[in-house]
């Protein structure tokens, strides 16, 4: 008897630690939602969109955000075929200002010739193959492209994950993560071109001059030769030269 009766006890001390533990607990949460509740009615969430977009974006300044939105139209399934058209155009908008500017800087360069007098004649910077101007040209194209894609980041046109086949691994990712990989990717290959562009504004005049002696080292060559065959024809022994000359 005094055995049930210890164990009931010992239940019920069991049970009331149990019941302010669990209040407890919710006691925590309901504080944590309060402040919580609290805090994001004070400060409401910020957009993840640059401030500076605001000022490209606006009054269809931003050509690339105005074909993107063409493209897609009212239908949010077309936004994928409509961000890999623009994907494509921007890039290659890219690769012709990088192409522009390096033939520019050949032809100011190496002055539009092979030969001799144009290779190793003095040459001048020209103002348009400057690195600044490319960088800035770049830079600009790059942020509108950037802020049309970050608009969609914000409010993205569909939820859900899409399939992507990446190295044979089947991966989920969202329409936001890759829009943000696109960006990411887009301003490093934007400053590997930049960078790439500088090395050959500085490695040019110094390939030019290299050419330069090679083409005064065959000018040379081509002296020294002539000069060996007229030596050649000489006679090797003047006969009777020094007798008369003693007398």
């Amino acid at each position: 008897m005094n055995y049930i009766q210890t164990s009931q006890s010992s239940e019920t001390r069991v049970q009331k630690i149990v019941q302010c533990f669990v209040y407890f607990v919710a006691l925590c949460i309901v504080n944590s939602l309060f402040v919580l509740l609290s805090v994001n009615a004070k400060e409401p969430l910020k957009s993840n969109v640059p401030e500076f977009c605001e000022v490209i974006n606006q009054d269809g300044n931003n050509d690339i955000l105005e074909r993107l939105n063409e493209l897609k139209g009212d239908k949010n399934e077309n936004f994928d075929t409509a961000y890999y058209t623009v994907k494509d155009e921007y890039h290659e908008a890219i690769n012709d200002i990088f192409t522009d500017k390096v033939t520019k800087l050949s032809n100011n360069i190496y002055q539009n010739g092979g030969n001799n007098e144009k290779i190793c004649s003095p040459f001048k910077y020209e103002e348009d193959t400057d690195s600044l101007k490319i960088a800035r040209e770049m830079v600009e194209r790059f942020r509108k492209y950037e802020c049309a894609l970050m608009v969609y980041v914000e409010t993205p046109p569909y939820k859900g994950d899409e399939v992507f086949f990446d190295e044979g691994v089947v991966r989920l990712k969202t329409v936001q993560i890759r829009l943000r990989q696109e960006i990411r990717f887009s301003y490093m290959a934007m400053e590997k071109t930049i960078q790439m562009y500088n090395e050959l504004r500085l490695w040019f005049p110094i390939h030019r001059d290299m050419l330069c002696l090679i083409e005064q080292m065959k000018a040379y060559r081509n002296a020294v030769r002539n000069f060996i065959d007229q030596v050649v024809r000489m006679p090797a022994k003047y006969y009777n030269y020094g007798s008369r000359y003693q007398q």
